[in-house]
């Protein structure tokens, strides 16, 4: 039940994001942001969250597990939506796949420094 708690807080995370900022603001087509959305949230959380972020460091390091974890989500939400973007919604120019694509990827590293501690809380139940 935890683990759902926390997909759920980054789906709507990582929806909030994509919603605003590629739909919102560069046109990109509702659905294709959703599949981006569950693409992405999924993923992280596989990969960012539960691999990435427990595997780094000692589990009294939070800090540098959160700030490796938080760059990998970076750079996977950047890679995600800059590759897989394009592929979804033909009609969004190369410059703005590039732009939404980098202004996505750090607004969602930003909610991701804060997620972590969550993770780390009440979902791995680190008090470190």
């Amino acid at each position: 039940m935890k683990h759902m708690k926390a997909l759920a807080i980054k789906l709507v995370m990582v929806g909030a994001v994509l919603g605003v900022i590629l739909t919102g603001i560069y046109d990109v087509r509702l659905v294709d942001s959703v599949i981006l959305v569950l693409i992405l949230t999924v993923g992280a959380y596989l990969i960012g969250d539960m691999y990435i972020f427990r595997a780094v460091a000692k589990r009294k390091q939070q800090t540098v597990r959160n700030t490796t974890a938080t760059i990998a989500d970076l750079a996977m939400a950047f890679a995600l939506i800059y590759f897989v973007g394009p592929a979804l919604d033909s009609s969004v120019t190369h410059g703005d796949i590039i732009a939404g694509s980098v202004i996505c990827a750090l607004v969602i590293a930003v909610g991701e420094f804060f997620y972590h501690k969550y993770i780390d809380r009440h979902v791995l139940e680190y008090a470190g």
